[in-house]
């Protein structure tokens, strides 16, 4: 019953806005699994959970009127999502469609009574890195990852940094995996624009700082 009455007439190619006027507000995090570099091909690799979470008008409803239900599960596949993708990765580029899957189309999502959406899919980020051997092997290595929507300017998707709490990371039994040769020593997490045709696009960028473990060398 609250799924018909949520998707009757739902068209997720649509942007859920409350006014044409005003963007969509999507506050972005992430949980960091593993980060490694691949100096052979000088990239750094990232597992990480991307977490995503707006408010989507359309999927709001009276608990009342619906047995209490106060939130719903639904596959990713069947809602807008926002076209939040990684700029830099390396891999080949194959179309809208990669877009489209690119945290992945099996996962689902988290819809609230008031209409609020949590999306939490996993992602493995390839991306380049200007590697500096300066102090080898006593060497640190900064990498800086950037997540921003594909299409919509800064009008239509407003993004956001998300500090994701040590609550939900513990709810999802969240445990980074330790690298054999480097200590992530550092996340920071900063907020820009970039403009294309007088349009400026918001764009996270997540700087990751690398330690090598020199216990060998020494």
């Amino acid at each position: 019953k609250l799924r018909h009455a949520l998707f009757d007439t739902y068209d997720k190619t649509v942007i859920p806005t409350e006014t044409a006027s005003d963007p969509i507000e999507v506050k972005f995090g992430t949980m960091v699994l593993k980060s490694e570099i691949d100096e052979d091909e000088a990239v750094v690799r990232t597992d990480m959970f991307v977490v995503m979470t707006f408010k989507d008008p359309r999927l709001q409803w009276d608990v009342e009127e619906f047995d209490g239900i106060d939130q719903l599960a639904v596959p990713s596949t069947e809602i807008w999502l926002p076209d939040v993708t990684h700029y830099q990765d390396t891999r080949q580029y194959t179309g809208m469609d990669q877009l489209s899957s690119t945290f992945g189309s099996n996962v689902k999502a988290l819809v609230f009574k008031d209409g609020t959406v949590i999306y939490v899919p996993s992602y493995t980020v390839e991306t380049p890195c200007a590697l500096d051997y300066t102090q080898w092997p006593l060497d640190t290595q900064f990498c800086t990852v950037k997540f921003g929507s594909w299409v919509h300017d800064n009008r239509e998707i407003k993004l956001d940094i998300m500090d994701v709490s040590e609550e939900i990371k513990t709810n999802m039994n969240f445990k980074p995996t330790p690298s054999l040769k480097w200590i992530l020593e550092d996340v920071r997490y900063k907020k820009t624009d970039f403009q294309f045709n007088d349009l400026k696009y918001d764009v996270i960028n997540i700087k990751f700082e690398f330690h090598r473990r020199a216990e060998k060398f020494c």
